[in-house]
């Protein structure tokens, strides 16, 4: 009767930590447009995790779009992703929950290995697009030395 109630108390963690379906991938993270411009092409960005079912998990404001091109980095580190900004900014994005955090500014710091993709604004869509470039140089992933604090 013992092994049994161990047994049924250590499952929950079992399935839970075995179930790579609750792990975040590059298609559960976004970049937005917002506070578009009516006729110019400048905008304000936002980074957004989503969960299987498109579900908000968390959020934060990116640097803004001059309209000349904004790009972001993304790179697997293990248990996070870290996304890389135009302007330096560093983000950690936990793969099991989705939560965002600011890593901080690392201007011209050495780029993590396992490079992932791009996100980059294509046409008119109001969501940057994902695709997987060739490795990036330092000078493509900081564009803009601007820490916007």
């Amino acid at each position: 009767m013992r092994i049994f109630k161990s047994l049924l108390l250590a499952l929950p963690f079992l399935c839970f930590s075995c179930s790579n379906d609750r792990l975040l991938n590059e298609n559960s993270i976004r970049i937005t447009k917002i506070n578009e411009h009516p006729f110019l092409i400048d905008h304000c960005r936002r980074l957004i995790t989503v969960d299987k079912n498109g579900n908000k998990l968390d959020d934060e404001f990116l640097y803004c779009d001059s309209g000349n091109g904004c790009n972001a980095f993304l790179y697997d580190t293990e248990k996070t992703f870290t996304l890389i900004d135009c302007n330096g900014h560093w983000y950690s994005i936990t793969k099991r929950t989705g939560q965002i955090s600011k890593l901080g500014w690392y201007w011209l710091k050495n780029l993590p290995k396992n490079y992932k993709g791009t996100y980059s604004n294509i046409g008119s869509k109001s969501t940057y697009s994902f695709k997987h470039d060739s490795l990036p140089t330092i000078y493509e992933v900081y564009k803009y030395k601007d820490p916007n604090e």
